[in-house]
């Protein structure tokens, strides 16, 4: 039976996947296609600030739902109580994070420099607020192994942004305003999850959610400093040529990202077969089993990335640029191979990102993260002033090779044994 429902899981995961994907990759053609590379570089650097934000305005939150619900599941008050309570705690730091966000306006138009990107981001700071309660519900659908709810109502949230941007597209509105199907996108989300709790919200009693608060905060702090290293990483590229290059160089490089962003989430899909066994395995004391069988799996999946990334390169002028329809975009190309050889050098061990927390290395896990972010800063700002758009890639290809690395070195020094 768990096999049974691990599988349907697997594939309900793989069609909200398709369909995140999907509408991700449609977002950035019509955006380039529509409106070009400048609007296309406004929208993303916008995007970029909103995800950053709305981790840190969910402060952590959601990890404690993930873990606490998944520990009570059976409990109907218990887990009604920590809903209700990680929702009032979400909507009074999304509040706060909305306000300081504005306030923040000032620096953020000092660094970036443009007015429309300084605009996108003023369209779409209000959407924190919502993002970050979304971001709490959703894992707390995905810690009741309500994994077919979870896949819909996450492909839910695309598709919305998706067809808020058409209709903001036929209105015709200006480059900065396209950021508002995000705010769209994310508050149709946010009616439906509230929607579907229902008599949920009110299962926990008063002094179970007072109870809740504080075990969230303090759970969430730690959590919180990973999950933003994780989220800087994948926007560091995209944010630090804003602040040193036009809009259009920054669309024209994002459309590049975009298509390794996919790549990148590809990837994980080889960490489902997997996962379940890592932490049993480390947890019985066969860890030089372990390390041995983590090893060939690697070599297995740098096989599979070879292919993949070679498929990818050859793709991308017939098909994708094609699509995009836009000359302009022909530069994407160049920064767009050097980035999957960097997603090719960490492929084999991205199924094993979470490794570390697994087999009880959580501190060590986020320590690796903040590494991998400060080379991916230091190495954007050597780079990108004297190579522009193939600096930022072959800074970003170097971050993904050096995380590759440090996996491997801190495992072997915490056990003994590589992988």
């Amino acid at each position: 039976m768990e096999k049974k429902v691990l599988t349907t899981g697997i594939i309900w995961s793989i069609i909200s996947f398709g369909v995140m994907g999907l509408c991700g990759l449609s977002i950035n053609f019509l955006i380039a296609r529509t409106y070009g590379p400048s609007a296309l570089g406004v929208f993303n650097q916008s995007f970029a600030a909103f995800t950053i934000l709305g981790i840190l305005a969910n402060f952590g939150v959601s990890l404690s739902v993930l873990h606490f619900i998944s520990v009570n599941a059976e409990n109907r008050g218990k887990v009604g109580g920590i809903l209700a309570s990680s929702t009032l705690l979400t909507a009074l730091t999304g509040a706060v994070a909305v306000g300081a966000a504005y306030l923040f306006k000032p620096v953020y138009h000092y660094f970036i420099g443009s007015e429309q990107a300084t605009l996108g981001y003023l369209f779409i700071v209000p959407a924190i607020f919502f993002y970050s309660q979304n971001k709490t519900m959703l894992d707390a659908i995905n810690a009741l192994s309500k994994i077919k709810d979870f896949a819909l109502l996450q492909s839910l949230r695309y598709v919305a942004i998706l067809s808020f941007l058409v209709w903001l597209i036929l209105r015709r509105v200006d480059e900065s305003g396209l950021v508002l199907c995000v705010l769209y996108g994310e508050m149709t989300t946010y009616i439906f999850l509230l929607a579907y709790f229902g008599k949920l919200w009110t299962a926990g009693s008063l002094k179970e959610i007072r109870s809740w608060i504080p075990r969230h905060l303090s759970f969430g702090v730690k959590g919180l400093m990973g999950d933003m290293a994780l989220s800087l990483n994948a926007y560091v590229d995209v944010l630090m040529l804003g602040c040193i290059l036009p809009d259009v160089q920054v669309g024209i490089y994002s459309l590049a990202s975009q298509m390794v962003d996919g790549l990148n989430e590809l990837f994980k899909f080889f960490r489902y077969p997997i996962t379940p066994y890592l932490g049993s395995e480390f947890a019985s004391g066969r860890v030089e089993k372990l390390c041995r069988w983590v090893r060939s799996y690697v070599r297995k999946v740098y096989v599979a990335g070879f292919f993949i990334c070679l498929l990818a390169a050859a793709l991308f002028s017939p098909v994708v640029l094609r699509l995009v329809g836009n000359d302009a975009f022909e530069a994407s190309k160049y920064p767009f191979y050097i980035l999957l050889v960097g997603i090719f050098l960490g492929s084999g061990y991205r199924p094993i990102g979470l490794l570390l927390s697994q087999i009880g290395l959580p501190g060590k896990q986020t320590m690796m993260r903040l590494c991998i972010v400060g080379i991916n800063v230091a190495l954007n700002l050597v780079l990108i002033p004297s190579m522009g758009l193939l600096g930022a890639a072959a800074a970003t290809t170097l971050s993904m090779f050096v995380g590759a690395l440090l996996i491997r070195y801190i495992v072997r020094k915490a056990t003994g044994f590589a992988i």
